[in-house]
């Protein structure tokens, strides 16, 4: 409500602003199935589950999804970029790291997957940390190599 008059002023005036911050997505996490496959070869499904954005006024929707994986030099790689799509389904690159790979395993390497989740108003959240999947270099490349150059 206005203050109160303060005597007899033409020219005086009275504004009011009123803000509310943009909360980022939050509260969900990044899941992939499956948890192990051969690079190139099989696909991985990644899911952004459960992101809310607090404290779901409408305008915020809807969210967007940005899937990625860091390269061995640390670099994100995007696999899809502000999709509207909760999922997407890839053939993965192989691991770089040998980081919770079982002892005695030479093939096992771990990729970790990235998430940017979006709203409407721009405001982002990602998973706190990055999600690690076991992506092998198959016995053999060559055939694997040739089944995705015979799918273009």
């Amino acid at each position: 409500s206005p203050p109160p008059a303060s005597g007899n002023c033409p020219s005086c005036g009275w504004a009011e602003v009123s803000l509310s911050q943009n909360l980022a997505p939050a509260s969900g996490r990044l899941t992939v199935t499956p948890s192990a496959g051969d690079a190139l070869a099989d696909t991985f499904t990644l899911s952004a589950e459960q992101w809310v954005d607090p404290p779901l006024p409408r305008e915020d929707y809807p969210l967007s999804y940005t899937f990625g994986y860091v390269d061995a030099e640390g670099h994100t790689k995007y696999l899809s970029i502000a999709s509207s799509l909760a999922t997407v389904s890839v053939l993965l690159p192989q691991g770089f790291d040998t980081r919770g790979c079982p002892t005695g395993d030479a093939s096992c390497r771990t990729l970790a997957l990235s998430l940017t989740v979006t709203d409407a108003l721009g405001a982002e959240g990602t998973i706190a940390s990055p999600v690690d999947v076991s992506v092998r270099v198959p016995a053999d490349m060559v055939p694997v190599v040739n089944a995705q150059v015979a799918k273009v």
